[in-house]
């Protein structure tokens, strides 16, 4: 049997517009989640016609990145 990964930081770029660097730790998951609410709110605020992000939508997001970095 092999040996264990060690956790390192890993850097996430949603659409290269915003990048957070992430624990190696079980508070990543934490911290993706509320990068992606950030990074949604900064995009809703955006000039009308950019980019519409709904309240389902971001929720939406939010689920997934977090199932992806737990399971990362």
């Amino acid at each position: 049997m092999g040996s264990i990964p060690r956790q390192r930081e890993t850097t996430f770029c949603a659409a290269a517009v915003a990048c957070v660097s992430l624990p190696g730790n079980p508070l990543a998951p934490a911290a993706a989640r509320r990068f992606m609410r950030d990074a949604l709110a900064d995009w809703a605020q955006r000039p009308p016609g950019d980019v519409v992000v709904g309240d389902r939508l971001a929720d939406d997001a939010v689920l997934v990145l977090s199932e992806l970095v737990t399971n990362a």
